[in-house]
């Protein structure tokens, strides 16, 4: 699935006329038969704008996952790349939604650390960002990819000890 300027125009506007939990069951109805470009494209709408629902966004990795493996099988490399980049994006701006939503409630500063484990960009993805990286040769993603896959070696290696 590429998204376009014009996709994430619909889905802006579906996102304003139906609510999150109708999307969401939706978007799963769909899933379920088998029709994971209109379940994505639904849970899509559902993130547009940065919400703490992570729900919407682990289906949408999922199903973008299942796409990154098709795609990676058939040397569609750049799609997988974009697909990737927009799940960090979307997953950064769903951190930094949950981070302020829950500092107001709190009434005091939380750290986006406290919500990596409803991140949900997983080592998967940074190996799979990596591999479609190296068969085009895209060094800046290369480097990304590096990046992601350092990282979360080093939040293991801090659990085990």
């Amino acid at each position: 699935m590429d998204i376009t300027a014009s996709k994430v125009a619909a889905a802006k506007k579906r996102l304003k006329s139906t609510d999150s939990d109708s999307r969401y069951s939706d978007a799963m109805v769909l899933k379920e038969q088998g029709k994971l470009e209109e379940a994505a494209e639904i849970l899509l709408s559902a993130c547009i704008t940065p919400s703490i629902f992570h729900g919407h966004y682990q289906q949408l990795f999922i199903i973008w996952r299942a796409f990154n493996k098709r795609d990676l099988k058939q040397g569609q490399y750049r799609q997988v790349i974009d697909r990737i980049r927009n799940m960090i994006q979307l997953n950064d701006e769903m951190i930094e939604c949950m981070t302020s939503y829950w500092s107001q409630h709190f009434h005091e500063d939380v750290s986006a650390e406290y919500f990596d484990l409803y991140s949900n960009v997983l080592i998967y993805d940074a190996n799979a960002l990596l591999k479609a990286a190296e068969a085009i040769n895209d060094v800046d993603n290369l480097k990304l990819a590096v990046k992601l896959i350092n990282g979360y070696m080093a939040k293991k290696a801090s659990k085990l000890k």
